[in-house]
């Protein structure tokens, strides 16, 4: 998917199925391919900008260019093996979040019906 001019902000915690809190504003997981142009990603509770995780099955990717993500408790998460931050990141900013960057694997909750 390929999204342009995009704001998500305030991203409250919720709790999957499993019991894992989230409260991410962005989450590419599960092979799942997005490029990002023009976006600001801010004041989530949990993560801005999630690649991966592990509940991940299969790696996931993307482009990101011309955006900013800031003020979360942990701005980037990349965990995705087909991930590099030099060739997939260009013009982003990353900065004033509790963590600003880490590849530590970031659980990914499950949002499957008990029935």
């Amino acid at each position: 998917a390929e999204i342009y001019d995009l704001t998500v902000r305030n991203t409250r915690m919720a709790t999957g199925t499993d019991g894992i809190e989230f409260g991410d504003g962005v989450a590419i997981v599960n092979g799942a391919k997005l490029d990002l142009s023009y976006f600001d990603i801010h004041d989530n509770e949990r993560v801005g900008l999630l690649v991966g995780g592990s509940g991940s099955f299969r790696d996931s990717r993307g482009q990101f260019e011309h955006g900013s993500i800031t003020n979360n408790l942990l701005g980037l998460a990349v965990t995705s093996a087909w991930m590099d931050l030099d060739r997939n990141f260009e013009d982003v900013s990353c900065y004033d979040n509790e963590v600003n960057i880490d590849s530590k694997t970031i659980a990914v909750p499950t949002f499957a019906s008990p029935f």
